[in-house]
């Protein structure tokens, strides 16, 4: 089988499955090793030809080449971006194994590149508020950022969140969105009083309409209203609807939550993943830790 048919009909087989972003970000991975090995045969593709194609991705001088939700910009593939490339041929590598399309897994041995020091995930406290003075004149978008805030949900989450799914009363909500067990992964999220307050506001202006989502956006709508607000705020680092569920997450644990209740509130499908991204602190929060928990000075 050719790697062009191989990556084609590998996608079609988590399509439906995995969530469309998923997909998406697979399919963006190997259209790299498409384009450079094209019409090859799987079974010849060896460990060099894949070294090859790495060494293109680590000689790249340009980032977001054909993304259009992004201007093309100067500068080195970012190490993290590698390793999902090398991720995702290694998955799909597997899965031909797994079908009996091939014997052979060249990929077992293509190395990923150094991970670089880990850094702190989510928007800062203040971000945040300047975030929130921003929209708060607007119900619909003051509603959505106090939702993210308060629940950690993704952006598609939030798009996909209806009147059918929301109890203000019970300050609960049922979202819809990617995680284990495949696309739409169905679980429960809790949100605070103020998130409860914005959230009646938004209802008593949202218009009449046949939509029945919450907000009545897509998931790049959401985006667009985060995106807005840290223009208007100011806000150049890390705004994006998923770095709010980075600091919720984060904010959780640093307020004493325990991991397995966070972990079950993220979504997460284990308390290992919840650990091993959010398990460190910075040094102020080692040193208040200390102090706190100390026994002796």
């Amino acid at each position: 089988m050719e790697l062009k048919t191989a990556a084609d009909v590998f996608i079609l087989s988590i399509d439906g499955i995995l969530s469309p972003a998923t997909v998406k970000w697979y399919r963006a991975h190997l259209k790299g090793l498409v384009a450079r090995l094209g019409d090859t045969d799987i079974d010849t593709i060896t460990i060099h030809h894949l070294r090859a194609w790495r060494k293109t991705l680590t000689d790249r001088t340009h980032r977001y080449q054909d993304d259009k939700y992004h201007r093309r910009q100067n500068g080195p593939l970012s190490p993290e971006y590698i390793a999902g490339s090398i991720r995702a041929v290694r998955r799909l590598w597997t899965w031909l194994q797994k079908e009996g399309i091939t014997e052979r897994n060249p990929t077992h041995r293509l190395e990923k590149p150094p991970a670089p020091a880990p850094y702190r995930k989510g928007i800062t406290p203040a971000d945040r508020d300047r975030m929130f003075a921003t929209v708060r004149g607007n119900a619909r978008d003051y509603a959505i950022l106090r939702f993210l805030a308060s629940t950690a949900c993704r952006r598609a989450g939030a798009a996909g969140l209806t009147i059918f799914d929301l109890d203000v009363e019970q300050r609960s909500a049922t979202l819809h969105e990617k995680g284990k067990g495949g696309n739409k992964k169905e679980r429960q999220v809790y949100f605070g009083l103020s998130t409860a307050a914005a959230l009646r506001a938004w209802l008593r202006a949202r218009p009449t309409t046949p939509d029945t989502r919450i907000f009545m956006l897509s998931a790049s709508g959401v985006y667009q209203v985060l995106r807005r607000a840290a223009s208007k705020a100011n806000v150049d680092g890390r705004w994006c609807p998923h770095q709010w569920r980075h600091a919720a997450i984060r904010g959780w644990l640093n307020n004493g939550m325990p991991l397995s209740k966070a972990s079950q509130l993220a979504g997460h499908s284990s308390v290992k993943v919840t650990g091993d991204i959010y398990g460190t602190s910075n040094q102020t929060e080692l040193q208040a830790a200390l102090d706190h928990y100390q026994w002796t000075d």
